[in-house]
């Protein structure tokens, strides 16, 4: 199948996650490489600022409100510099650089990262074209039926903020918000196209997240971190090893599926990085203090609004980074007054990370939802080599690992490898602790579900790691003084280390088998977890048979939940946990006595239910489950059958319309 219908929206997609961001970030001052690495940071707090304030000036959702707000605020950001520069003095103006060669150039760093970026790119949209198959693709998945919903829900209303996604599925008295910064993408993406079919827009956002998004954001902060003797010998490993672990990303595109964690994860080591610069220690990209609040500031929005658990993990991990630099100029006995305030500013974060950690959670049973899946020694194993995958040891895992402890041990800088220790504990909590408060209050924010602490530990891994495999490809340069002699060479030996790295984790019996697990995900067929063939057949014919002004009654567990998803007509459910009213419990139980049963008549006139559409077979996650009422409709005199496909019922309600 030719993929050019997934073309167009995935370059629009790539654009709206990076290009608003790098004009504001080009407004804060920033340099062009700076701008360009941080640039989804700052674009997606864009979009979601677009989306909320739309509503209230009455702008419907789409690319204007976007293009007006990144105008807005790149004004507002020249006005305040030109105000800090009255008032404080312009910067002293830089010595005119010298001449430098082309093949210095093209070995600098900066350019280093790009082609590493852009070699990370074809990696991860490998992975996705494999899994999907076909740009039509959907998961076969719980979450995804809210999700794909959402979109379409988005597009539709004309409406992308998130104080009132839920208005689709919540109880009028029940609050609507829910972080959409995911489902603004796509639904922006849509309007920009004019492509509505939500399956493309759904990949196309896909592919801007791990594509673009998290080569860039990891990159930025394996760019930061990396001491400076090793980062040449870091980029291209690293390009490769950002592709080549199961565990994160695409185990948010396999378990769920978990879109808007994806999004909010793929931001968060981006987002480390204007924090460092606030404490001094970006120093190789030279940010200014009013540059890391701007970018910060939209990075901070754009987080939270993708998921609220990656905001959570940024206010952790930033405890973590200030405390270890305050311990490190303990040590190294700087003034009393840096350290107050550094003592000052971790004792603060804390605090803040401790309340937020009490008050982001779920209501009452659900922070306790998923429960232990093994022992603490399996937990502690998985920590060195992940989970097998169909039965595959992933041995990469345990090299990584490996070179993260040595890699740490010889620098003697130890942050990304605490880091990464903090993520560990959180899966070990949730893996294996027993079900109770302990485990509760410590990784409740995450409904105490294992494959998302699995995968955030994958995440963490990347940066311990990145130090210590450039460590390695160091240590293998010395041992030739020749080929280490020039900077061009140097390169070569990680350009050498990289290829390797595809070689053997690409295409590797783990890997492959692992993109097979996911792509099965993804598969439509004659038996699929949501909706099969024939019911996704039925379900786009349904605006042939069932007008704009008419309404469906469905049960959303077998599938039917994807109805307005793909046909747009009205139905009574948009997911498999939507409100339901009192009248349609009713008739759920009761449905199939329209004949005799008055109440149900008052049920249907209530819902506004013009027709009935029923999939027989089993429901979605689970097994078969009988619906007394949905049994036999068609026996029924005022339920009249329309259409038909397999499994797939149309009923239109006669009789009560007609009294």
């Amino acid at each position: 199948m030719t993929w050019q219908p997934l073309i167009l929206p995935a370059i629009v997609a790539c654009l709206w996650v990076t290009v608003p961001g790098f004009l504001v970030n080009l407004t804060l001052g920033c340099r062009r490489f700076t701008a360009v690495f941080l640039s989804p940071l700052t674009s997606v707090g864009l979009i979601v600022v677009a989306a909320i304030l739309g509503p209230f000036v009455h702008l419907p959702w789409g690319p204007l409100p976007v293009v007006l707000v990144t105008i807005f605020f790149a004004v507002i950001v020249i006005g305040l510099r030109l105000l800090l520069r009255r008032k404080f003095g312009g910067p002293v103006k830089a010595r005119r650089r010298a001449r430098i060669s082309w093949r210095t150039r093209l070995t600098s760093p900066p350019v280093l990262a790009l082609v590493t970026v852009a070699g990370s790119f074809v990696l991860m949209l490998r992975h996705v074209r494999n899994i999907l198959g076909t740009p039509y693709a959907f998961a076969q998945a719980f979450d995804a039926i809210f999700h794909l919903n959402e979109v379409r829900w988005m597009i539709e209303h004309r409406n992308g903020s998130s104080l009132n996604a839920l208005a689709m599925t919540a109880a009028p008295w029940d609050s609507k918000f829910y972080p959409a910064a995911w489902h603004d993408i796509a639904s922006l993406t849509g309007l920009t196209t004019g492509v509505h079919h939500v399956s493309l827009l759904t990949n196309a956002t896909i592919i801007a997240t791990v594509c673009v998004v998290w080569p860039l954001s990891m990159l930025a902060l394996v760019y930061v971190l990396t001491p400076g003797n090793l980062l040449r010998y870091t980029l291209f490993p690293t390009g490769v090893i950002l592709a080549a672990l199961p565990a994160f990303p695409l185990t948010f595109v396999e378990h769920g599926t978990l879109y808007p964690n994806l999004l909010g994860y793929c931001l968060l080591p981006s987002l480390y990085v204007p924090f460092l610069a606030l404490l001094g220690q970006a120093k190789r990209l030279n940010i200014s203090r009013f540059q890391s609040i701007g970018v910060g500031f939209f990075g901070s929005i754009g987080t939270a609004f993708a998921h609220p658990t990656a905001a959570l993990m940024m206010l952790a991990g930033s405890t973590i980074i200030t405390v270890y630099f305050f311990l490190r100029m303990a040590i190294k006995r700087h003034a009393l007054r840096e350290l107050a305030l550094l003592g000052g500013a971790g004792l603060l974060l804390g605090a803040v990370t401790v309340v937020s950690w009490v008050k982001i959670r779920p209501p009452g049973s659900a922070a306790e939802t998923w429960s232990p899946d093994t022992d603490t020694v399996g937990a502690i194993g998985g920590i060195f080599i992940h989970r097998l995958v169909n039965g595959i040891p992933q041995y990469l895992v345990l090299i990584l690992v490996v070179l993260a402890i040595i890699g740490a041990l010889r620098t003697r800088f130890y942050l990304p490898l605490a880091l990464w220790i903090l993520s560990a504990f959180f899966w070990v909590v949730a893996a294996s602790w027993p079900m109770g408060p302990g485990r509760r209050d410590i990784v409740g924010v995450w409904y105490s579900d294992v494959p998302r602490l699995y995968a955030q530990m994958g995440l963490f891994l990347i940066p311990a790691a990145a130090i210590g495999v450039g460590y390695a490809c160091k240590w293998l340069a010395r041992r030739s003084k020749v080929i280490a002699q020039t900077p061009l060479r140097r390169s070569g030996i990680a350009a050498v280390a990289a290829a390797a790295l595809v070689a053997t984790t690409q295409a590797n019996p783990m890997m492959d088998s692992f993109i097979d697990r996911v792509e099965r995900v993804y598969t439509l067929d004659a038996r699929t977890n949501s909706v099969n063939r024939q019911e996704l057949t039925f379900i786009s014919n349904l605006p042939n048979y069932v007008g704009p002004n008419d309404k469906i009654f469905a049960n959303p567990w077998r599938g039917e939940g994807l109805i307005y998803a793909f046909s747009g007509v009205k139905v009574s459910t948009h997911h498999l946990l939507s409100y339901e009213s009192r009248s349609d419990i009713y008739l759920l139980k009761h449905l199939n006595q329209i004949d005799t049963d008055p109440i149900v008549c008052e049920a249907l006139k209530a819902g506004g239910y013009t027709h009935v559409v029923y999939f027989s077979g089993p429901e979605v996650d689970f097994t078969y489950a009988t619906y007394r009422g949905l049994q036999h409709l068609d026996e029924t005199k005022d339920l009249e059958l329309v259409y038909q496909n397999g499994n797939a019922s149309l009923y239109r309600v006669t009789g009560c319309f007609s009294q």
